[in-house]
C-alpha cells in the first residue's frame, strides 16, 4: 500500500489499459484516475482517452488483506493507548511497460501474485462503445429466385405508388442503424446473380458511381440497376461479392 499510494487510500492512482501488440508498439485503449477506496467501493470504472469514453473497467474483486496489530506501548502515565495497523494491499498482476526483460509489455505475475485471469471475450457492443468504426458495404441479390420485379408481391417489385419493396425496406432499416458507426457514410453498392451480355455476374457495381452517400444514395443506385440491361438469373453465389 505504501508503494501504490503512500498509505493514503484517497490518493489518486492512474490505471492505464493497453492493447498488446506483438511488435511491442502497444496501443493505449483508455485510462482512469482512481483511488484505493474507489476500487473497494465501485463495481466498475469508466475508461477515457483524450477526454472521450472508451470503455469500462470491471472491478471483479478488490480487498485489503494482511492487517496486523502491534503491541500496545505506554509512553507515560495517563497517555492514550495507540494501536498501529500495518495494511497490505493484495497485489494483482499489473501492466509491465514494453521491455525486453518484461517480454514486450505483458501481464507478468510474480511468484506471490495470483495467476492472471483472462477477461471475457469482448462483444460487438464493447467494440462500438470503445470507439470502433465500421466501413459498411452493400450487396444486393438479383437472382431470379426473387421473382419478376414487374409482378406485385415479389421482393424486387417496383410500385407505381412509390411504396418501398422488401429490399428497399431492409436496406433502409439496416443502414440507418449501421450508419451511426460509419464516419463518412459513403457506401459501395454491389449486386450479384444477374446476367450482363449473356454472362452471369456474381459481383458487379450498382449504378454509375463507386460509392454513394447515405441511405438515399444506396436506394438510388439500386433503382438505377434495373435500367442497366441486367437479366435476373441464377445460381445464387455470394463468395465473390463477399471477397
Amino acid at each position: 500500500l505504501s508503494v501504490i499510494c503512500g498509505c493514503d487510500m484517497d490518493k489518486k492512482v492512474l490505471i492505464c489499459v493497453y492493447d498488446h501488440e506483438s511488435d511491442g508498439d502497444h496501443v493505449l485503449m483508455g485510462q482512469i484516475e482512481t483511488s484505493v477506496n474507489e476500487l473497494l467501493a465501485e463495481d466498475w470504472l469508466a475508461l477515457t482517452k483524450k477526454g472521450r469514453p472508451t470503455g469500462i473497467l470491471n472491478v471483479n474483486k478488490a480487498e485489503i488483506t494482511g492487517v496486523e496489530e502491534e503491541p500496545e506501548e505506554e509512553e507515560e502515565e495517563n497517555q492514550d493507548e495507540e494501536e498501529e495497523e500495518e495494511v497490505e494491499v493484495k497485489e494483482t498482476p499489473s501492466f509491465v511497460p514494453p521491455s525486453a526483460e518484461a517480454g514486450g509489455g505483458a501481464f507478468v505475475p510474480s511468484p506471490t501474485q495470483p495467476a492472471y485471469v483472462v477477461p471475457r471475450r469482448p462483444t460487438f457492443a464493447d467494440y462500438i462503445s470503445g470507439g470502433c468504426e465500421l466501413n459498411v458495404s452493400i450487396a444486393i441479390d438479383f437472382t431470379g429466385s426473387n421473382g419478376d420485379p414487374r409482378r406485385q408481391g415479389t421482393l424486387h417489385h417496383r410500385s407505381s405508388y412509390g411504396e418501398l419493396n422488401d429490399y428497399e425496406k431492409a436496406i433502409a432499416s439496416i443502414v440507418q442503424v449501421l450508419s451511426t458507426y460509419d464516419k463518412d457514410q459513403m457506401y459501395p453498392v454491389m449486386g450479384f446473380g444477374a446476367k450482363y451480355g449473356g454472362v452471369v455476374r456474381h459481383c458487379f457495381q450498382c449504378g454509375p458511381a463507386a460509392e454513394y452517400y447515405g441511405v438515399k444514395g444506396i436506394l438510388d443506385a439500386y433503382k438505377e440497376t434495373f435500367s442497366s440491361g441486367l437479366i435476373m438469373s441464377k445460381p445464387t453465389i455470394i463468395t465473390e461479392v463477399i471477397q
